[in-house]
């Protein structure tokens, strides 16, 4: 194994430094970005730099051949190399990550570097997150935590996982859905905002997250569906609007002749905080119990194209689910509804 400055002529006549490395029988070569030039001071500091970066990277090779990790790394800043870890995931992706990363620094502080990242460190954070957020949202963020430490045991930052015989069982719960009946007491009480009570009930017949009812144009809509891309995912999908839907879209005032830079946007809703607070108004003057919010909403239209028999193959498309065991649960919820009603029956011959 063995880790060499070489150099090598450029058509500018510069020499470009750049480093050969040979181990495990293959060779390698690293650019440093370093020239030398006709000045005999700036070459003395490229080299001293140059020669710095060959030993650290020989350090390095050393510590993964022996199977240790190299000093330099155990003493990088945890979040730093997290933040480099996510920057390009999707916006869902990166915000679970983001608020991890929150609640880790409210535990370790900022200035967690990977030599304090242990076993007990890492058992001492997973009962912390438990007794801060809900059991599913400490799974999420625990599994960020997780995936940034194998990523950094594969680097080099660490010679092993300390978290990964550590884990979080999620607890399964019903989603929150309305019947036909609080359907029906919604659509005959006054809403106080005829936008959030469209944009809400079209969720209610398409399934689509806040998120991308929010973003629908008007060039989406082709004939009798629409064709978008989902926000989580990135997935493109096209759903077929049902009767109701399309209703819903012939009551949307539609602006002419706006330009590409400034769509044309079917339901101009605010922002969260407020359209939440119509939704809660709304609820309680229907005398709905169910907290509403557009998951509940998609929880709605799932639940009811369900109960309706359509395959859960087919639920699991029109939600744009990735894996049809996340439909699964949807499927549950009718199977207790149908329980309840049998258990309901009087006794009859017993």
């Amino acid at each position: 194994m063995s880790v060499r400055l070489r150099k090598r002529r450029l058509p500018s006549g510069k020499l470009q430094l750049y480093l050969s490395i040979y181990s495990s029988g293959r060779r390698r070569y690293e650019s440093l970005n370093l020239f030398l030039t006709n000045n005999s001071v700036h070459n003395k500091e490229t080299l001293r730099l140059a020669e710095a970066i060959r030993a650290k990277r020989e350090l390095d090779a050393h510590a993964n051949t022996e199977g240790i990790s190299s000093p330099w790394k155990r003493d990088t800043n945890f979040f730093d190399f997290a933040e480099a870890v996510y920057k390009n995931k999707l916006f869902y992706a990166k915000r679970c990550y983001v608020n991890a990363l929150d609640h880790l620094r409210a535990f370790a502080g900022p200035n967690l570097m990977f030599t304090a990242i242990n076993e007990r460190f890492c058992t001492d954070y997973r009962t912390y997150i438990m007794g801060r957020v809900s059991r599913n949202s400490a799974v999420a963020y625990f599994a960020r935590f997780k995936s940034i430490l194998r990523v950094a045991t594969k680097e080099g930052y660490l010679h092993r996982n300390p978290s990964e015989d550590l884990t979080i069982h999620t607890v399964e719960t019903q989603p929150k859905f309305l019947t036909y009946e609080q359907i029906s007491a919604l659509e005959n009480t006054p809403c106080g905002n005829n936008i959030v009570r469209d944009a809400f009930l079209f969720s209610i017949n398409t399934g689509l997250r806040h998120k991308d009812i929010r973003s629908l144009v008007w060039s989406q809509i082709k004939g009798g569906t629409l064709a978008f891309t989902q926000s989580k995912t990135a997935s493109p999908e096209v759903l077929p609007l049902t009767e109701s839907a399309k209703a819903i879209l012939k009551r949307q005032p539609r602006q002419i002749g706006v330009s590409s830079e400034n769509e044309d946007y079917i339901f101009r809703l605010r922002r969260s905080s407020s359209v939440d607070k119509v939704l809660k108004t709304w609820g309680k003057r229907a005398g709905i119990d169910v907290k509403l919010s557009f998951h509940c909403a998609r929880h709605t239209f799932a639940t009811l194209m369900v109960t309706q028999n359509v395959d859960i193959y087919t639920v699991s498309k029109l939600l744009g689910h990735k894996n049809v065991a996340t439909t699964q649960i949807y499927a549950k919820v009718v199977d207790t509804k149908k329980r309840e009603a049998v258990n309901r029956l009087p006794q009859i011959g017993g």
